[in-house]
Order: structure tokens, then C-alpha cells, then sequence
């Protein structure tokens, strides 16, 4: 029996691995093109002076803020203009330095904001239909994290 339950539970661990090495985010830009990184790899985003640097894997990416069209995070394996094809995914586009801007099929969505300190500030988000906007004008500078639907991003405004 404990045999059973032994490897029943590795069999549960390593299937969790696989679908979240699955789930990756994907930045659409302006031209058409696209960049993908796979969310086991820890990516990490910082913004200033309108550029947005994208850490992962041991690299860094520096794209100008005014040719990314949107971001999103997916499970599919196909990458498309419109990943939001149920309540779990959404996409988010970045409106010049100061809304986030969120695509999605929910009933609702959650969005908190904190800094890494933990000290919460209101998100001064509105939601019409399937799209949230989160005003982020009166956050001084510093590094944030985003809670949207219990999925997190980090900011980092200079």
C-alpha cells in the first residue's frame, strides 16, 4: 500500500512539473512578431524610460515599450492573436507607462497590487465585458508585484 500511494504521488508530482513547464508568456509586437519564454525559466520584466527588459534564462531583452503590442501567458502550445479562450487565460497589453490593459473570458477578475515590502495600494481598476483596466499613475517608483486571478507579474517602475 505504501508502495502504491508512494508512487502514485511521484506520478502527481511529475505531472504538475510538465503542465507548468507548459505555460509560458508570450509578448506580441507591433510588427507582427513575437517573443516567447517559458514561465519555468523565471522570467522577469522591468520598465523604464519607456523600454521594457525582459530577464530569463540568464539573458537579458531590452524592447522599446512603444513596439510591444500586448503580453499574455498561455498553457497552449499554439500562439495566436487571441489566447483568451477561457476563464484561466487572459492578455495583457501595456498602455504607454501607466495601464495595463486586461483581455479575458472570466466571470470576474481579481487584481491585486503590492510591493515587495507587502503593502498593499489600491488597484483603481474598472472592468467592461471581458476588459480590465488597471490605472498605475499613482504608484511611485519601486518594484510591484501584480496579482491578477491569483497569477503574478512584477513591474519595476523607474
Amino acid at each position: 500500500m505504501k508502495r502504491l500511494l508512494l508512487t502514485t504521488g511521484l506520478l502527481l508530482v511529475v505531472a504538475f512539473t510538465a503542465l507548468a513547464s507548459e505555460r509560458k508568456l508570450v509578448i506580441l509586437f507591433t510588427d507582427g512578431s513575437q517573443a516567447m519564454f517559458m514561465l519555468s525559466d523565471n522570467p522577469s520584466m522591468t520598465f523604464a524610460n519607456h523600454t521594457m527588459r525582459l530577464s530569463a534564462a540568464g539573458s537579458n531583452n531590452d524592447y522599446e515599450l512603444a513596439d510591444v503590442l500586448r503580453f499574455y501567458f498561455t498553457d497552449s502550445s499554439e500562439i495566436g492573436i487571441m489566447p483568451a479562450q477561457n476563464e484561466k487565460d487572459f492578455m495583457i497589453t501595456i498602455q504607454g507607462n501607466d495601464k495595463l490593459i486586461i483581455d479575458h473570458h472570466a466571470k470576474s477578475v481579481k487584481v491585486l497590487i503590492h510591493d515587495i515590502g507587502g503593502k498593499n495600494y489600491n488597484a483603481h481598476a474598472f472592468t467592461v465585458g471581458g476588459r480590465t483596466e488597471v490605472q498605475l499613475s499613482s504608484l511611485a517608483k519601486g518594484i510591484y508585484l501584480i496579482s491578477i486571478n491569483n497569477k503574478t507579474i512584477k513591474i519595476h517602475r523607474k
